[in-house]
């Protein structure tokens, strides 16, 4: 096993693409269908909601990473922590305006948006991993002219 690149760049959001944002979806769209049949409409809402809740903060998150890879490890760091606060703070701040407001019940299915939301999240992870293990990133370097 190397860790030679099949091109010359890092495969980057491509691989993310097609290792997480793709399946998202179609995991997103197949418990909508399902709940769709389950619950009707709000059901249908629910699912939906939930993968674009999956999709957005975890592809804004990425793309942040992806933007600032070019950084110094210390402050990719740091802008990772705190990337990960703001969505934690976003998705508190989205379920206490949902919270707040009894009237979503009658338009959201709550077992459809978190269902959707678990399922969703479980998928970009695996896709995540899937695409770590593509992306061939060694995790230390050789010296050159080293065995």
């Amino acid at each position: 096993m190397t860790t030679a690149q099949t091109s010359g760049q890092r495969p980057g959001l491509a691989l993310l693409v097609r290792t997480s944002l793709i399946p998202t979806v179609a995991s997103g769209a197949a418990s909508g269908l399902v709940f769709l049949t389950v619950e009707g409409a709000a059901g249908l809402a629910g699912a939906v909601a939930g993968a674009l809740l999956v999709i957005g903060f975890f592809g804004i998150g990425r793309l942040v990473l992806e933007v600032m890879r070019i950084a110094e490890p210390s402050v990719y760091l740091i802008i990772a922590l705190l990337t990960y606060g703001l969505q934690l703070l976003g998705l508190i701040a989205i379920f206490a305006v949902l919270e707040s407001d009894p009237s979503w019940h009658d338009r959201l299915s709550e077992t459809a948006l978190g269902v959707t939301t678990i399922g969703c999240t479980l998928v970009w992870t695996t896709g995540l991993v899937v695409a770590s293990r593509r992306e061939r990133t060694p995790l230390y370097d050789l010296e050159s002219g080293g065995r």
